[in-house]
């Protein structure tokens, strides 16, 4: 078992550290992606403002080629010039940008070579520039404006649709990551945590409870008895504490043997648990002996649960190689009463067991199967009523 349990835990902690470890790496993964993604809007946002700001730029040198064909200054040919080598630079940007997608970059250069017309856009203007009567130059800048707006609208919208796909296909890679991130958890969850917690809840079990009947064990119902004898200290109810003993139990294991002893031990604590309230408690005292907690229970209450119990074990038969074995019980009650018009409250629950082991052996030694009481006259080494 111990090894079995040894591999379990190592088991256990190699799937732990793999969840992690993986649930770690793609976090990692995802804050790549998003700066990766948060990295391309910026850049894309750049760029389709350098494309704008191109659109723009060619109808202003139209618009500075025509005021300077009119009226030649050196105002107008400075606003001529300074949009023309503002346009040159930008287009010298975008061809050049390392981080523009290919595909993009080819719409410079084909099928409707872009570039060229850029180029030829430009040098048409710089001769308007330095001939303001050059009327063929600035004609074919007219008639190449409308043309070259359109190409540029549409390369600024080639842009703008690879910005979206991009990052859409950013957005469902988070997604997928995120996904298996959940799955991850989920087996963790399954594989490692819940495991862990139904362990958890055995050794709980295995620590509160009797393993031959089930019951409640002597240490955990001390505690349950102390925290309701507080309890009704506080709010001066009252209960009842019992000692149940099977009556000539060492016979029947001396007869019949250990292993149907317990078979009968445990016939009896499922009597007894099938007998008494939900909200009441029930444990293997020690050997053949077992405690209840009645709830709420005074005197009498107490003295018909008991009573209940004892018949119904007393109707209890077990089979032994065609032999039926009968058992009865002697109950040992006490009933403590926190109330105004008493003294209950120097009671302890020390008091309480010692109260219900006397009742149980006057139980006895008026012979047996039958609950006594404890009152003033059981005893007078106990603290009176």
């Amino acid at each position: 078992m111990g090894l079995t349990l040894e591999h379990q835990q190592k088991t256990h902690f190699i799937i732990y550290s793999i969840i992690l470890i993986a649930i770690a790496l793609l976090s990692i993964k995802i804050f790549f992606i998003l700066e990766k993604t948060l990295s391309a809007q910026k850049e894309a946002a750049y760029i389709i403002n350098i494309s704008g700001r191109q659109r723009m730029l060619s109808q202003l040198i139209i618009v500075n080629a025509l005021e300077h064909q009119k009226k030649p200054t050196i105002y107008s040919a400075n606003a001529l010039e300074e949009s023309i080598n503002e346009m040159q630079a930008s287009h010298l940007l975008l061809i050049n940008q390392p981080t523009i997608a290919k595909t993009i970059k080819n719409l410079y250069f084909q099928p409707n070579h872009i570039d060229k017309k850029l180029t030829r856009y430009l040098s048409l203007s710089r001769k308007v520039l330095e001939n303001s009567n050059d009327e063929v130059s600035f004609n074919s800048l007219k008639e190449m404006s409308l043309p070259l707006l359109e190409n540029l609208d549409e390369i600024v919208y080639a842009y703008q649709k690879n910005s979206q796909e991009e990052t859409a296909e950013q957005h469902h890679l988070n997604l997928a990551m995120l996904a298996l991130i959940f799955f991850l958890i989920i087996i963790k969850a399954v594989y490692v945590t819940l495991p862990i917690f139904q362990k958890l809840r055995f050794y709980f079990q295995l620590a509160i409870k009797d393993t031959l009947t089930g019951l409640y064990n002597r240490r955990y119902f001390f505690q349950a008895l102390e925290e309701e004898h507080n309890r009704c200290l506080r709010y001066k109810t009252n209960y009842s504490f019992c000692m149940i003993d099977i009556d000539h139990f060492k016979s029947v294991n001396d007869q019949y043997g250990h292993p149907t002893g317990d078979k009968i031990l445990k016939k009896v604590a499922d009597t007894i648990k099938n007998e008494i309230r939900t909200s009441d408690q029930c444990a293997r005292f020690g050997g053949e002996e077992f405690s209840l907690l009645l709830l709420r229970a005074d005197e009498n209450e107490a003295f018909l649960a008991s009573e209940k119990i004892r018949i119904a074990i007393e109707k209890m038969v077990h089979t032994y190689k065609n032999e039926n074995i009968s058992v009865t019980i002697s109950v040992g009650i006490a009933t403590c009463a926190f109330t105004s018009k008493n003294k209950e409250a120097i009671l302890s629950t020390k008091d309480m067991i010692q109260r219900a082991d006397t009742a149980l052996y006057m139980a006895k030694q008026s012979g047996r199967n039958k609950c006594c009481l404890w009152d003033n006259s059981t005893s007078d080494n106990v603290c009176p009523i």
